[in-house]
């Protein structure tokens, strides 16, 4: 398995919250490894290795939703007016090329009034929110009525490229990241006949708008441990010690609602197999699918560093990807061995 090929696949998905129910990408990459189904809310859920009475039930979580944005009315000139869906950083739409799905899928632009046409009043170089801006797709104010309605989603558009390295950078890094090491995980697998472990992995739905989706999945699952991947702050341009270096492994999260137990176990299996790590310290919510998940099951967040989260585009060492994935692999088999 090529797993850069598999993240370009997963970063052309388009999920903006509220219609992952909608993409079919997912399920063929991740079929080969398991019993799939997909829920009223748009997770997809993965059995592997379905048990009679598993004496461990691993849950694995990461999410699959992007930040975008949505149409919520209609200028007399045929132009979108526009709001956030999900923690969109306003200051680098302008500009942007996106994709408004709507009847199908439209090619689009965010534009704004020029900074010469601004009013002095207002500064002519202030940055607008993203609630002031529009979407153009060259359509009339009739043709537009006809092909979009209010509601549509919009998405950022961005080509997938190599960079320098093991560097890639594409749309969507968070989480479509977490999600190809999660499909790492599940090849390193695939061979391994496990006698004590059933696992289960939830590709949620609706996290970028504060964790919406993941409940439905899990509620018919008894889980023992959890697992959630998402991603973290990369260092970019500068170094900052809340920050993440991008190749270094990944981020195992400390917080009050993480189980330490499940931290330590998982430090000493990254030590024994020689995978390098970071520690990741919040002194509260870690503000990811994992703080539901803290109350009633061993729940821990292993995060992958990417510069530019939120951003059109994101950057990610493919390492980060596969040493996430094959910790997780080595916790399973852990398990195997107790």
């Amino acid at each position: 398995m090529k797993i850069e090929s598999i993240l370009e696949k997963l970063c052309a998905l388009t999920c903006v919250p509220g219609d992952e129910i909608e993409e079919t990408g997912l399920s063929p990459l991740v079929e080969p490894y398991g019993e799939i189904k997909k829920d009223a809310l748009g997770n997809v859920i993965l059995k592997r290795n379905v048990l009679d009475k598993p004496e461990f039930q691993v849950v694995l979580d990461a999410h699959f939703d992007e930040v975008g944005m949505i149409v919520t009315n209609i200028t007399k000139d045929g132009f979108l007016k526009i709001a956030p869906c999900g923690g969109l950083d306003p200051k680098v739409i302008f500009g942007a090329d996106v994709i408004v799905l709507g009847e199908k899928k439209y090619p689009g632009v965010v534009c704004t009034v020029p900074p010469h046409l601004q009013s002095e009043e207002r500064g002519r170089w202030a940055l607008p929110g993203v609630t002031d801006v529009y979407v153009d797709v060259g359509y009339s104010f009739e043709k537009v009525t006809e092909l979009i309605p209010i509601g549509s989603k919009i998405i950022l558009k961005s080509r997938f490229l190599k960079l320098a390295g093991n560097i890639y950078s594409g749309k969507a890094m968070d989480n479509r990241a977490g999600c190809a090491a999660l499909i790492y995980a599940l090849e390193k697998l695939r061979k391994k006949k496990l006698r004590k472990t059933e696992v289960n992995v939830i590709f949620s739905a609706m996290e970028e708008i504060g964790s919406k989706a993941y409940q439905c999945a899990v509620n018919s699952l008894n889980p023992t441990h959890v697992i959630v991947v998402d991603t973290t702050f990369g260092t970019s341009n500068g170094e900052d010690f809340r920050l993440f270096k991008l190749g270094e492994g990944p981020a195992l999260g400390i917080s009050p609602v993480l189980n330490h137990e499940l931290k330590c176990e998982l430090e000493k299996l990254a030590k024994k197999g020689k995978i390098p790590f970071q520690s990741e310290v919040m002194g509260g919510k870690t503000r990811t699918n994992a703080d539901g998940f803290s109350a009633s099951q061993k729940a821990m967040l292993v995060s992958i560093p990417i510069k530019y989260m939120h951003l059109p585009v994101g950057c990610v060492n493919l390492k980060d990807v596969e040493m996430t994935g094959q910790l997780i692999a080595n916790f399973i088999e852990s398990l195997e061995k107790t």
